[in-house]
């Protein structure tokens, strides 16, 4: 019989493995009747984390960033939006099978270590945004694809603690 391995201990800090991003939902409109160059653009985003137990199918607890952004990019005269972009992306990170829930837990109520996991997926989040942006004719190739440090700092963009521990 083999010894059971330990959880993490406080001070060592144990980051889950990033496992995939996935699409779940896009749509795009553009309003052809108007040929408008100078746009402003409104995007939001809501981001929320989740956090799974461990289940037959998979041995380790698994982390779900949810991300939904909107945006509207109008022309200064107009109040229907040019172009209206939504979509729903779906990220997954697998702790190590040495951490249990009650572990992931504990370490996912720490605000920047939140944090840590919406800064890796921003980036492709963006990335796969700014491409569809590209094809609607939106010039995005200044945009940065990280997180703005200001949106960290206020936390604005992470929900406080809406964990919740499902099978």
């Amino acid at each position: 019989m083999k010894p059971k391995k330990s959880s993490a201990s406080q001070s060592e800090v144990v980051l889950p493995k990033f496992y995939r991003l996935r699409l779940e939902s896009i749509e795009c409109k553009r309003n052809i009747k108007t040929n408008e160059t100078k746009l402003t653009a409104s995007i939001n985003r809501s981001i929320s984390i989740s956090l799974l137990n461990k289940s037959e199918k998979s041995k380790n607890c698994r982390v779900i960033v949810n991300i939904s952004v909107t945006g509207n990019w109008s022309a200064p005269d107009e109040s229907d939006p040019i172009i209206s972009f939504s979509a729903a992306y779906n990220a997954k990170f697998d702790f190590p099978e040495t951490i249990d829930a009650t572990e992931a837990d504990r370490l996912l109520s720490d605000n920047f270590y939140r944090n840590v996991l919406v800064v890796q997926t921003m980036p492709l989040v963006n990335s796969h945004m700014y491409s569809q942006l590209d094809m609607m004719g939106i010039d995005t190739h200044s945009r940065s694809l990280g997180m703005d440090a200001s949106g960290l700092a206020s936390r604005k963009h992470v929900v406080e603690k809406p964990l919740k521990l499902s099978s």
